[in-house]
């Protein structure tokens, strides 16, 4: 019978030190190179460590709780995958829950995650923190929030400045004679989208330009909302000639919408949308677009849950605040100036 691989196997494999292997293997810290080596030997030699033992020697399981609002949302599959490659090159592993935004499923995720003992939580955009942040503080679990900052309970957090980004979208059209800019805004109360509503209003303010309150468009952050909206946009007295759009689902119905009307991009209206995605490129024309790096918010989200969870506190609560990048393409049309300076459509 073949003998068990054990980590005197990984370390004779590496030409490293048994305490080298065993810091990579316990979610320490090693260099980089070094890391490469033992990831290689573990899978060459097939070795499994012990994660009951582990858990028993230093009281933790090696196993952090993500939860998410919707796994249809294709932002949100782009930071799973950076959070789920950053904690499995560090020996955890991932429990992902999902609770469509309903408040009574999002507390139950959290009672079992902590019925699961998971050493740390990730909480990917949720709209009302206390219920369930306050219930890993109680538990003396670490929590990562992403998209979201939370002011009654501390925690940690990783958003984009979605401010910036969308104040240059809407300068963009500004900038090519649009002053008639609605937007189709994303679900109340959740921090993105009154960030980018934000940026959406500053921008009009600071051109000086009327809002009126139909222009405005709540919707939901799905591709229903965003085709209900511009349906909505499109049976206005006073129609506008532009409008932003607040994420990539909503922006995928209101494209849809958009052809079923045939509604001409940018001849008859202006599209400028919140994500870079797949269908900024795909769809004619390419629409204009605010970027946000995904990879670099999960994967910053899981090294800093890491710290925590080794015992580094020093800079608690922590706000990681990336930025978004505008990228303008075909989809902003441009209005054309008559011989009193107007702007004609």
């Amino acid at each position: 019978m073949d003998m068990p691989v054990t980590i005197k196997d990984v370390a004779a494999e590496t030409g490293l030190a048994i305490s080298t292997i065993s810091k990579f293997m316990n979610g320490g810290n090693v260099r980089a190179d070094n890391a490469v080596r033992i990831q290689e030997a573990v899978r060459r030699l097939g070795y499994f460590p012990d994660s009951i033992a582990r858990g028993l020697r230093t009281a933790r399981t090696y196993t952090i709780g993500l939860i998410v609002c919707y796994f249809s949302d294709a932002h949100v599959i782009a930071i799973s995958q950076a959070i789920e490659e950053t904690l499995q090159d560090n020996g955890y592993f991932t429990i992902i829950c999902c609770h469509n935004d309903d408040y009574k499923r999002a507390e139950d995720a959290a009672d079992f995650l902590i019925q699961k003992q998971v050493d740390g939580v990730i909480l990917e955009g949720y709209a009302t923190e206390d219920a369930v942040t306050g219930k890993f503080r109680d538990a003396g679990i670490p929590v990562v929030c992403l998209e979201a900052l939370f002011g009654k309970n501390e925690t940690d957090s990783v958003v984009i400045d979605g401010t910036w980004g969308t104040y240059r979208a809407v300068e963009d059209m500004i900038e090519n004679g649009h002053t008639k800019i609605a937007i189709i805004a994303g679900t109340h109360g959740y921090y993105t989208a009154e960030e980018r509503l934000r940026g959406f209003k500053r921008a009009m303010e600071d051109y000086e330009l009327p809002l009126p309150e139909e222009y405005i468009i709540d919707s939901d952050y799905t591709c229903e909302g965003g085709e209900r909206s511009l349906r909505k946009i499109w049976t206005l007295k006073n129609r506008p000639t532009a409008v932003f759009i607040s994420n990539y689902s909503m922006c995928i119905g209101a494209v849809a919408a958009a052809n079923r009307l045939k509604i001409r991009i940018p001849d008859d209206l202006t599209v400028t949308t919140y994500d870079d995605m797949e269908l900024s490129k795909l769809v004619k024309p390419h629409l204009s677009a605010v970027r946000q790096s995904f990879s670099e918010m999960g994967k910053m989200a899981a090294q800093l849950l890491l710290r925590r969870i080794n015992g580094d506190i020093s800079d608690f609560p922590k706000r990681v605040r990336l930025k978004s990048k505008y990228i303008p393409r075909d989809s902003v049309g441009r209005l054309q100036k008559n011989n009193i300076g107007e702007w004609n459509e």
